[in-house]
């Protein structure tokens, strides 16, 4: 009977010993939400057509949308953190599931692994973003970048917001949301077809969407809470229209509208309301009301400790990583964020110098460091992770403060004509423009096949040009020996009041006139209080001041 027993035992222990060897076990799971990119990546624009005419993406925004982590990236890590049980590990790139061949005990790995990756990137923040439309400039100070002061807040309080849009965001990772009150549908415009013996003129559906719309990307230090928040705004607002007739029985509507485009950058600490951008206009472009756009940002989470594995794999937001570093010994200022590399070499350049810069004796050969767009992906054993973090979060400290900047255009000895105000990280660049648009039946272009012209043909093209006046700033604030240097770019486009009228062989037209406009480029080095950016003296128009106070976090 104990010889049994004893038999039974050894062929228990053999079975699982033999099950534990078995690399063939099959394993598979979806993983979408980490490597596929997140739903609200992209959302479609607000204004004329947005889908025609896309934004440029002047700052960090001109990647597209992709997920938390490289498909490939998580192939290898999954693979080294299997070492011998691994058999097959494969991610597709179109579904997002995990398919693995592997032991019992690999099984067990891979889920406390990907377990780990769930709660890091479940660590969401919720950013409100509020656009308030005032009938005047709130009497408190507002300071870009900066906490709301209990007047400023008490003034937007009393205000009802124009849009509201909510936004959950995971670091790192671009998210775009809109808040849309109205979308307006109407015959904007006539193609001609000429395909055919008689050209043929077909209506256009044109489409204006009314509302608030944004890309933000929040990155968290690696182990503070402390943050950089990415902002893209836009805003457009309906005006009227005016319907006219091409040609008899042939009606053409044209849209008036106001728009904000506004980048830039700033620094959190925690749960606080936060002015992005502001501007008022009183002087051509602007009706005196002024728009608001703050960020009511949630708190941040703590970050959490990897596990204590032998290989661990965690993303660390690029953040302030891959930005270049201006510096006293930079001979010039520009808008230009080039930089002497491009973002690309500059973080393979972060990722090759890392092993060296962190523990050159720990650091495993079976890891492995990749650069991805959403961040710098690190294979490593936990206690080594640690240490990662901590040399990233140096990194960080030294690159992360917020400049606010306030500008204003003021008739000399007289009340301000405009205010523009953009928040921007300290060495890089925010803009701001607002401007007032209307479209317009500017000429008739004649088809290729029209012989003369004393009728009108069947193919006439009418064009429709949009013609704009407003602000537009960028900025951009370097700490240079102790004290702020501040490059702006401030323009006006301004139309005459009268309208210019076209003879053409099929009527008479009229259209807007552009008239005089101005540029201030500066280089200004900020002390306390205002300084002076220029003044503008174009013909026929009155002598203005360009008044700037950018403000360094941390600085009164």
């Amino acid at each position: 009977m104990r010889r049994a027993i004893a038999l039974a035992c050894v062929a228990a222990c053999l079975s699982a010993a033999a099950q534990d060897a078995d690399p063939g076990g099959r394993y598979e799971q979806r993983i979408a939400d980490l490597v596929l990119a997140p739903r609200g990546a992209e959302v479609e624009r607000v204004g004329l057509n947005p889908r025609l005419h896309e934004g440029d993406a002047a700052l960090y925004f001109d990647e597209d949308p992709e997920g938390l982590y490289a498909p490939f990236a998580l192939e290898v890590a999954l693979r080294r953190l299997l070492g011998f049980d691994a058999l097959e590990v494969r991610v597709d790139e179109e579904t997002g599931v995990l398919l693995a061949r592997t032991s019992p005990g690999g099984r067990g790995r891979l889920d406390r692994q990907l377990a780990w990756l769930r709660a890091v990137e479940r660590q969401r923040v919720e950013v409100r973003l509020r656009a308030y439309l005032l009938e005047a400039w709130p009497g408190a100070e507002l300071r870009p970048g900066a906490a709301l002061s209990p007047e400023a807040a008490r003034a937007l309080a009393s205000q009802r917001p124009w849009a509201e849009l909510e936004v959950s965001l995971p670091d790192g990772v671009r998210v775009a949301g809109v808040a849309l009150r109205r979308e307006l549908a109407f015959l904007g415009d006539y193609e001609v077809n000429q395909t055919g013996v008689v050209p043929v003129l077909n209506p256009q559906r044109s489409v204006f969407r009314e509302g608030l719309w944004a890309a933000l990307r929040l990155s968290r230090m690696p182990a503070e809470a402390r943050a950089v928040l990415e902002f893209d705004l836009g805003f457009a607002r309906h005006e009227g229209a005016e319907q006219v007739e091409f040609r008899p029985g042939l009606p053409l509507v044209l849209p008036r509208w106001s728009e904000l485009a506004a980048e830039g950058s700033c620094v959190v600490t925690g749960a606080r309301t936060l002015v992005l951008a502001a501007v008022q206009d009183t002087d051509g472009a602007g009706d005196g009301r002024a728009l608001v756009i703050t960020a009511e940002v949630g708190a941040l989470p703590p970050a959490l400790a990897p596990p204590d594995e032998a290989v661990v794999l965690r993303r660390y937001a690029w953040g302030a990583l891959d930005r270049p570093r201006r510096d006293a010994a930079d001979s010039g200022l520009s808008l230009d964020e080039g930089g002497p590399w491009s973002s690309d070499q500059r973080r393979e350049r972060i990722a090759e110098a890392l092993p060296g810069a962190v523990d050159p004796e720990r650091w495993s050969d079976e890891s492995f460091v990749t650069q991805w767009t959403s961040g710098l992906v690190v294979c490593q054993a936990g206690a080594t992770q640690r240490r990662v973090a901590e040399h990233l979060q140096a990194s960080w400290a030294q690159r992360q403060r917020t400049v606010g900047h306030w500008l204003q255009v003021v008739r000399a000895g007289g009340e301000p004509r405009a205010r523009l105000a953009v928040a921007a990280c300290e060495g890089w660049p925010g803009s701001i423009a607002w401007q007032r648009k209307q479209a317009c039946l500017s000429e008739v272009e004649r088809s290729a096949g029209a012989v003369s012209v004393r009728f009108r043909d069947p193919g006439d093209d009418p064009l429709v040009k949009t013609f704009a006046h407003g602000l537009t700033l960028e900025v951009q604030g370097v700490e240079v020996g102790g004290s702020l240097r501040v490059h702006v770019d401030l323009r006006r486009r301004a139309l005459e009041a009268g309208q210019e009228r076209v003879r053409t062989p099929w009527g008479e037209l009229t259209r807007p006139v552009e008239g005089w406009s101005w540029r201030v480029e500066e280089s200004v080095r900020q002390g306390r209080g205002p300084a002076l950016a220029g003044e503008v003296r174009a013909p026929g128009a009155p002598t203005l001041q360009v008044r700037l106070d950018s403000r360094m976090e941390g600085s009164k």
